[in-house]
């Protein structure tokens, strides 16, 4: 049943278990002072008194306006403890200044009444997973939780950590990542980390069982050495002091090591194919500059153009093999023949002529493409150390 009172405000009081801080509460409470209050309070009659189940604010507000008399609505129908936190949970889930904190107990109570995750969710208008993880944040340890409702730790991260809630191990592995981007990608490494911990556990204990087997049998075997005058035996091989281990070492630090032995590798292959390579695409493009071609001047005007907006493109002993005199020549466009705007331009496009000494390109891919463009086109022979390097871009592809 429904029905509205005026309540004497000493008979009202709030559920302390679902927290909310009112903002504003003074500007209402002038309000409440001027007009009344306009919107009656929700609640529900305990044992002679009445709790408010929407209308924190207002209360507060009327109390501090000093009102004696509260106008509301009484809800007899909410039969259970149920239906009570879940009208309430209902009146104040959608407020802005509601906390994550405030979200988690109040579906830890529901949750005490009764209802699983699920039934939560539904209720709430929450996914399932929003319910189990504001949940979990109070399993947390206290001072993780802190952190959390203080506002010191994202609820995400909070979430990714609420799931080592019960693994003391795991949240020691992950804590210092917290606030980080590494914490998703720890909390994902954890399981890996744990096993591989496990595996070296399970194998320190056999060794110990081992060596204090071996320990047993040795001391039985120097007292009977003792008893019967005989030198004493020599200690098992398990018992004999070794060398330091090296520290195990990360993958990525494996696989830099790798990377690097390669890179080096490389580097000196590229260093023999430029002994052949050099000479012939030098050659190459001093001829090509040389040649005489005739086009029409429109043409030559368009050369010009492209070469302007590509000058600098090439270094001064590109420019010098194409016989330009890299301080005179290179700003100069209109002094140039045709066939040496043609081989600028295409030492520019093509990039036939960069980076011929170093490893940067047979890493990157472009040495491999260079070779393809020299071999097919203009009748290069590669070197067996340039097919070497082709080769390895292709695994790498």
């Amino acid at each position: 049943m429904i029905r509205f009172d005026t309540i004497p405000i000493t008979d009202l009081y709030l559920d302390e278990n679902i927290r909310h801080k009112p903002t504003k509460l003074t500007e209402l409470a002038e309000s409440i002072k001027r007009i009344g209050l306009i919107e009656p309070l929700i609640v529900k009659e305990i044992d002679g008194k009445y709790q408010v189940v929407d209308g924190s604010r207002r209360y507060l507000a009327c109390k501090k306006a000093g009102l004696t008399e509260v106008p509301s609505i009484i809800r007899d129908d909410y039969a259970t403890d149920a239906m009570l936190v879940e009208a309430q949970l209902a009146a104040n889930i959608f407020r802005e200044d509601l906390s994550a904190q405030d979200e988690a107990h109040a579906f830890e109570r529901l949750a005490l009444e009764g209802m699983d995750d699920a039934s939560i969710a539904k209720i709430v208008g929450f996914k399932k997973a929003h319910v189990a993880g504001r949940r979990k944040l109070l399993k947390l340890p206290a001072d993780t939780q802190a952190k959390v409702f203080a506002g010191q730790m994202t609820i995400e991260d909070a979430e990714i950590v609420a799931k080592f809630a019960n693994d003391p191990e795991g949240l020691a592995y992950i804590e210092k990542s917290i606030g980080t981007y590494n914490l998703r990608w720890k909390a994902q490494e954890w399981p890996r980390v744990k096993k591989e911990r496990a595996e070296r556990a399970r194998e320190q204990a056999e060794l110990k069982a081992k060596k204090d087997q071996a320990k047993e049998e040795h001391r039985i075997a120097l007292a009977e050495a003792k008893r019967l005058g005989e030198p004493a035996p020599v200690k098992p091989e398990i018992l004999q002091p070794k060398a330091k281990a090296e520290p195990k070492k990360e993958q990525w630090e494996i696989d830099r090591e790798k990377r690097a032995e390669r890179n080096r590798r490389i580097e000196e292959q590229a260093s023999i194919a430029a002994e052949v390579r050099v000479p012939f695409v030098q050659q190459l493009i001093t001829t090509e500059a040389k040649r005489k071609i005739d086009v029409p001047d429109t043409t030559l005007a368009l050369l010009r153009a492209a070469y302007e907006l590509m000058a600098s493109s090439i270094t001064e002993e590109q420019a010098e093999w194409l016989g330009l005199n890299p301080d005179e020549d290179m700003d100069a466009g209109d002094t140039l023949t045709a066939a040496q705007l043609i081989t600028y331009i295409t030492l520019a496009i093509t990039k036939l002529g960069d980076h011929l000494t170093n490893a940067w390109p047979w890493i990157h891919g472009d040495g491999a493409d260079v070779l393809e463009q020299l071999t097919t086109r203009f009748g290069y022979q590669p070197s067996d150390a340039e097919l070497e390097l082709a080769e390895e871009h292709k695994k790498q592809d």
